[in-house]
């Protein structure tokens, strides 16, 4: 335990000491010189969650509920927390909030907003990040995907996409946080998406849609692709939206897996883990073709 409060005290020591130019001329370095650099960059993933789950990040004990559902709160946190990465959050970027030049903003649904989407709903937990309940069943699944697509101009991309024309009307009145304006607003929200597989991992459950890929396989291709083509029809919509070509020049598209290993496996199903997971990833093919101008995209996780 000693051990431990030194390394705490030696590690908020080095935060208040940091010499953010040196970090900077070397990160500098080795993006701008024109060369491979000479070793891997690091990035983190990070969102402003820590903000208000960390107390102390949050004394005025905002909940996410409120977050989510507060235009000028969400506005606040998130340059709130774009500070509090440039000065805490070591990685190769500039560092030092006095070196930024100004915020992005973007809607932050916590991941829940492909699942409401779909009709799913959501649950708050305080200063915990939200969750998501599961919407079908074996009473509704196979209706599920007769359904139309859903629309955009209700729900979460509705709300996201309020909230981007909100932030682009603050950028245009010269709004500013502690002297840095914002220099940039992403529709992030409307037009990304986690996959297929993992939003059927939210609606039908890791353990279901694993099932439903060994034991009904056609069910589960049927339910893949709704998802895959419903997903397509919202980012081609949400693209139409605020003026962007249909097809990119590059995309992103995060599929999770680590849900579905751990269940097959533990039934020692691991070679018939591979096939169906193998399966889940035929709509991916389609979504890139539907979306991206390049044959491959720019990530898969």
């Amino acid at each position: 335990m000693t051990r431990l409060k030194k390394d705490r005290k030696s590690f908020f020591d080095m935060i208040k000491n940091y010499d953010y130019e040196k970090h900077n001329d070397e990160y500098l370095n080795l993006v701008n010189g024109g060369k491979q650099p000479g070793r891997v960059l690091m990035a983190l993933s990070a969102n402003p969650r820590i903000m208000l789950s960390d107390p102390n990040n949050n004394p005025d004990r905002i909940i996410f509920e409120n977050y989510m559902n507060d235009y000028s709160l969400m506005a606040d946190i998130s340059c709130r927390f774009q500070e509090y990465s440039s000065n805490q959050l070591f990685c190769d970027k500039i560092m030092g909030f006095e070196n930024t030049d100004g915020f992005t903003m973007w809607y932050d649904s916590q991941n829940t907003e492909e699942h409401r989407y779909f009709g799913g709903d959501i649950v708050y937990h305080g200063f915990d990040v939200p969750s998501t309940v599961k919407l079908l069943n074996d009473n509704n699944k196979y209706a599920f995907i007769d359904k139309p697509f859903p629309a955009i101009d209700t729900g979460p991309y509705a709300y996201g996409h309020e909230y981007y024309m909100y932030c682009l009307d603050l950028q245009k009145n010269g709004f500013a946080w502690k002297g840095k304006p914002i220099k940039s607003v992403i529709d992030s929200c409307e037009l990304g998406t986690d996959g297929p597989l993992t939003i059927c991992c939210c609606l039908l459950g890791a353990g279901e849609i694993c099932a439903a890929l060994y034991e009904e396989e056609a069910f589960a291709l049927d339910l893949l692709n709704y998802i895959a083509d419903a997903t397509i029809y919202r980012i081609k919509e949400g693209k139409k939206r605020i003026g962007q070509p249909e097809k990119a020049a590059a995309c992103g598209l995060l599929t999770i897996v680590s849900h579905c290993f751990p269940l097959m496996t533990i039934s020692g199903l691991f070679s018939r883990c591979i096939n169906v997971f193998l399966v889940s990833l035929r709509p991916v093919k389609g979504f890139i073709r539907s979306i991206c101008a390049e044959t491959r995209p720019g990530i898969i996780r």
